[in-house]
């Protein structure tokens, strides 16, 4: 059973971003390059609910 599900995007700009990615070698395919922004973008999410305005350290 597939867990994920396929989508289009349209990525404007962003689309020479992900063209770089793939010929530098660093990644095999543009899914490879969303799911790693993806994962980078979930880490800075959660760094900003636990550290970011509004947060207090004890």
């Amino acid at each position: 059973m597939r867990t994920s599900k396929p989508i289009t995007v349209t990525l404007g700009r962003q689309q020479s971003s992900v063209d770089n990615r793939l010929a530098s070698g660093a990644y095999d395919s543009a899914s490879e390059v969303i799911r790693a922004a993806l994962r980078a973008l979930d880490r800075r999410n959660s760094w900003w609910r636990k550290s970011g305005p509004g947060s207090r350290k004890l």
